[in-house]
């Protein structure tokens, strides 16, 4: 499966998550576009992943205190 990252799918400079409603499609479909299966990432794959991608990570908001209150 890692071969199959090399795809534009994947390209994270034109991946455009809008263009790719997950949520309302059949769970077969899912796994296609996200080039994966019910048994997940095999440790090849997640490597590559994280390499074209990086660590999954939060966006943090910073919240001033004081004008939560206001």
């Amino acid at each position: 499966m890692a071969e199959d990252l090399d795809k534009p799918l994947l390209d994270p400079e034109n991946f455009n998550r809008d263009n790719i409603d997950l949520e309302h499609l059949p769970l077969n479909e899912v796994f296609e576009q996200l080039r994966t299966s019910a048994q997940g990432l095999s440790s090849e794959d997640a490597e590559v992943r994280l390499k074209i991608f990086g660590p999954n990570k939060l966006e943090e908001k910073t919240v001033i205190t004081v004008l939560k209150f206001v």
